[in-house]
């Protein structure tokens, strides 16, 4: 749940105050449908060397922060199956689980 919350403050933040916090990341090879000549194929494009926008020559195509998203998302639910490995291993001496059972 944090990592969901907190990108959600770094797109905020990167919408409102015109920031970077998702950081971009070039990348060489694309699957898009929508360049395809039909709905729903999905074209790859791979070998990309570089990406012209307006007068601005890119070093390959440059992603908008979709890459730090997922793995600052998938950190977070790493994160969270250690916790809940650990507490299944140890809940008998965590300290909400003896609680709990103590109320019983």
């Amino acid at each position: 749940m944090v990592s969901v919350l907190w990108e959600m403050v770094e797109f905020t933040v990167d919408t409102m105050f015109h920031l970077d916090m998702q950081f971009d990341t070039y990348v060489n090879e694309i699957n898009t449908h929508l360049i395809s000549d039909s709905f729903r194929v999905v074209t790859h494009i791979n070998n990309i060397t570089e990406t012209v926008v307006g007068d601005t020559v890119f070093q390959g195509y440059l992603d908008i922060g979709l890459f730090d998203t997922m793995y600052d998302l998938i950190m977070g639910a790493a994160g969270a199956l250690v916790l809940v490995i650990f507490t299944c291993i140890d809940r008998d001496r965590h300290p909400l689980a003896v609680l709990k059972s103590k109320k019983e």
